[in-house]
């Protein structure tokens, strides 16, 4: 399987098949590392998932630079920006030695392995062997594009054969290194309590218990330890299992497919009047989306208004509606930097090839 075959197909995932599920497969995908003390006594450090200020736009920043690997094809400028815009972002915390290549590792294991026990769990059918394959050989890539030493994976000296092959391999490792490294400490909880508080940035303050207890039935006894959190009473697990697997029914049964013209795609497709791309949709803080008339006098925008929360075009300076420059995505003391690095990455990108499939080099 080429990268261009697996890109195309994990974006029929992420924007026809499951795009909410992928979508909060990410989100505790990412909640998941902060498990892990090394991790999180970074985030803590940096404050920008522990100051109530920084949360919303570190989140929304990484979802854009997500969204824009995953969603444009592995040859587009977009595409290769994405991943040397994050791959600076990382580099300055690896130089001052506060972020590991196993951290790194762990991390993109989780985006890999997530998606699919998400879908397979909670969704209206499970994911086909090419799809996991697909996934295995997107995020294989996405980790050479990193320059991310595999030397502590099984297997890795010989090669992998596939993506299946690979999902194997990262999956064992992935576990081997949670039993190592994820254990209890209270900056773990810090940030997982501002990440809590941003999960549930709809629900009203009289539900928020409710809420908590509901996040803590969707994580394992593992995380739960590692970010101090008491196990909730069984009847939250209850719940949660009936809910999806409601759910899943009426997908099945009631739903009609998804048309292509259809597609949850958050990206916009053109720079704008700012030379920026604008988000199209938005779960928590409005960052990055246009203040139109649609945005502002919508259904969603009247439930936001009803709780309080801010709409597209307030705050501007905080939410940015003229849009982003890939270029500068990232904590704001790291705006206009980075412009030699990201283009020794996106030279380096360059000369990959997309239609070649990444096992067979």
């Amino acid at each position: 399987m080429t990268l261009e075959d697996a890109a195309a197909l994990q974006c029929d995932l992420v924007e026809l098949e499951f795009p909410m599920t992928y979508l909060k497969a990410l989100e505790f995908a990412l909640f998941k590392t902060y498990g892990i003390p090394s991790i999180s006594r970074l985030l803590v450090q940096t404050k920008q998932l522990t100051d109530p200020a920084l949360v919303p736009k570190r989140y929304v920043d990484t979802t854009v630079l997500i969204r824009e690997f995953c969603e444009n094809p592995p040859g587009s400028e977009r595409y290769r920006d994405a991943i040397a815009r994050m791959n600076y972002i990382h580099s300055v915390y690896q130089q001052a030695g506060k972020i590991t290549n196993d951290d790194l590792l762990y991390t993109l294991s989780l985006f890999a392995l997530e998606p699919a026990n998400w879908i397979n769990r909670y969704e209206w059918r499970a994911l086909t062997r090419m799809e996991e394959c697909a996934l295995g050989t997107f995020w294989k890539s996405i980790g050479d594009a990193m320059l991310l030493d595999y030397g502590s994976v099984d297997r890795s000296e010989s090669g992998w054969s596939d993506g299946l092959h690979w999902l194997d391999d990262i999956r064992s490792w992935s576990q081997a290194y949670e039993e190592r490294n994820m254990v209890s400490d209270p900056d773990n909880k810090k940030v997982a309590d501002e990440t809590v508080v941003l999960l549930l940035w709809l629900v009203p303050g009289y539900f928020k218990r409710f809420g908590q207890r509901v996040v803590c039935a969707l994580i394992d006894d593992r995380l739960r330890k590692a970010i101090m959190y008491e196990k909730p009473p069984h009847g939250y697990f209850v719940f949660v299992e009936a809910l999806f697997r409601l759910r899943k029914v009426i997908l099945r049964y009631a739903m009609l497919p998804r048309l292509s013209s259809q597609r949850a795609r958050r990206l916009s497709d053109e720079l704008n009047e700012h030379g920026c791309y604008n988000f199209k949709a938005y779960d928590y803080a409005p960052l990055y989306v246009r203040a139109t008339l649609w945005e502002r006098w919508s259904l969603q925008a009247w439930v936001f208004w009803l709780l309080g929360r801010p709409l597209p075009g307030d705050a501007k300076q905080q939410h940015h509606p003229q849009g982003y420059k890939i270029s500068d995505i990232g904590p704001d003391r790291m705006i206009g930097k980075g412009a030699q690095s990201m283009y020794e990455t996106k030279a380096r990108l360059k000369v990959h090839a997309v239609r070649t499939c990444p096992f067979s080099r």
